[in-house]
């Protein structure tokens, strides 16, 4: 039996491919190497077929229901609203977790930002759309609520340019940001403003080499994602709470 496995190429060490020319991606990372072991144990009887999924990594889960995905990896919380489309049908359904890890601010050593406390609207944070680490992110710093609603008065930059200002949570137009399906309005967000001066502008990205480089050059004071980095002039912290 043969498996059409989707890979995600961007989440190194979980899941990840480096670039050859002229050659297939080759899947590489802990995922991959679980599904190869699955495959020699499997003696011959089950055999996987690697699918390259690059960026922007919000949805992939969602391949799992179109073809030619039988399943899909890639380091994806899994999360009950995932499991639904944008119509709120439940099309797909995880496995077993198998990874734990936990959500960090990264920044230049010797910053001054050493909690979620810490950033005000002179700070810039980036992170990727429709992720636990944007939604954790938000929560903190209360630019949504429990329920993911964007505060009153926080504006919206759209990729086409468009800008919109969120209405009380209470109110039909109200924005929902979450880590699954959330309005879809403003799937194409790439800044959040919000109203406060507490609470930190956010930018999004759509990849690790595009977010590094931007934090390197300054663009972004910190960076919010579950993972970190090493050998470079950056230091990771915990979020307290």
């Amino acid at each position: 039996m043969q498996v059409q496995y989707g890979f995600y190429t961007d989440y190194n060490p979980v899941s990840y491919s480096v670039a050859q020319e002229s050659e297939p991606q080759r899947p590489m990372g802990y995922e991959p190497d679980l599904v190869a072991a699955v495959e020699a144990l499997s003696g011959g009887r089950l055999s996987f077929n690697t699918l390259a999924i690059g960026n922007p990594f919000s949805g992939i889960w969602l391949k799992v229901a179109q073809e030619p995905h039988d399943m899909v990896g890639g380091g994806i919380t899994a999360l009950p609203e995932r499991t639904r489309d944008a119509e709120g049908r439940p099309v797909i359904r995880f496995g077993v977790g198998h990874i734990s890890f936990s959500q960090s601010l990264l920044v230049h050593e010797g910053s001054a930002i050493e909690h979620h406390e810490d950033l005000t609207s002179e700070h810039h944070v980036g992170t990727y759309r429709a992720t636990t680490g944007e939604k954790r992110l938000l929560e903190l710093t209360a630019i949504i609520d429990s329920a993911g609603f964007l505060r009153a008065g926080t504006q919206v930059l759209l990729a086409d340019g468009t800008l919109l200002t969120a209405r009380p949570p209470n109110s039909e137009s109200a924005l929902r940001i979450a880590a699954g399906t959330g309005s879809a309005a403003i799937t194409t967000r790439i800044r959040l403003t919000p109203p406060g001066d507490d609470q930190p502008e956010v930018l999004y990205f759509e990849s690790d080499d595009e977010l590094l480089s931007a934090l390197l050059e300054g663009t972004v004071e910190s960076w919010r994602g579950g993972r970190s980095a090493t050998g470079l002039p950056l230091a990771t912290y915990r979020d307290c709470g």
